[in-house]
């Protein structure tokens, strides 16, 4: 089994849905990072956010625990809580599946108590893995597409040292889309082998795409600057105003 899911009392019928799912989702998150996750998946599905923030594992997180939105990462453990919107519950589920391979990747097996003892020297900011995890769980989308461009705009992806933590997931979402669609998707889980390799952010990325960080980051902004949405991609003006 890939993966175990488990529910609390009344939440059996939504627990049953993403066990019908969770081998896909596996497959196309191993996919991308061209590697197996170590071990069985354990989801543990709540109810509601309350009856998880009441639990032993809501109330004892630690900094280094993935915590957003439907789903946390404590360990190798995911924790749902169902919200009743299930296209939010498959994208943080898949973050948190990000997540975890990367961790495994990055750290080995013993990799909870490495990020404990901060001994491995590689310090990932927070608009790569955000980013990754982004791109992972939601792809491309118009929505995407409008932050993208707004932060390319803002000149937030040339200056990602300096992403304000609630546009990083965006910039590092743009980076991502743009080494996938001019290197081809399978470069980016070389571009992270070489990263664990070198020991080195730069260093890696620029193995995998020729360029140095700064070059890389303003191509990716040229890029999706220059990008001409089509009439289907971007919502209208007005619908663009009311997502801000």
């Amino acid at each position: 089994e890939d993966a175990e899911v488990y529910y609390y009392q009344g939440g059996k019928s939504y627990a049953q849905r993403i066990t019908a799912h969770m081998e896909q989702w596996i497959d196309e998150v191993e996919n991308l990072y061209d590697r197996k996750i170590d071990g069985a998946v354990q989801v543990l599905v709540f109810n509601k956010q309350a009856e998880f923030r009441q639990s032993n594992i809501g109330s004892n997180l630690t900094p280094g625990d993935n915590v957003g939105g439907t789903a946390v990462l404590v360990g190798s453990k995911i924790f749902v809580y169902a919200d009743g919107i299930w296209a939010a519950t498959e994208q943080q589920i898949k973050r948190s599946l990000s997540a975890l391979l990367l961790n495994q990747m990055l750290y080995g097996g013993n990799w909870q108590e490495a990020l404990r003892s901060s001994t491995t020297g590689l310090d990932l900011p927070e608009w790569f893995t955000e980013g990754l995890h982004s791109y992972v769980a939601l792809n491309w989308s118009s929505h995407i597409a409008m932050h993208v461009q707004d932060a390319a705009r803002c000149r937030e992806i040339i200056e990602a040292h300096r992403a304000d933590p609630n546009a990083a997931a965006w910039v590092g979402h743009a980076v991502w889309k743009y080494i996938a669609d001019v290197f081809g998707e399978g470069v980016i889980a070389n571009a992270l082998y070489m990263i664990r390799v070198s020991n080195s952010l730069e260093k890696g990325l620029q193995y995998a795409t020729g360029m140095g960080l700064a070059q890389l980051l303003e191509e990716a902004s040229r890029y999706h600057l220059e990008a001409t949405p089509s009439s289907d991609l971007l919502p209208p003006l007005a619908t663009r105003k009311d997502l801000r």
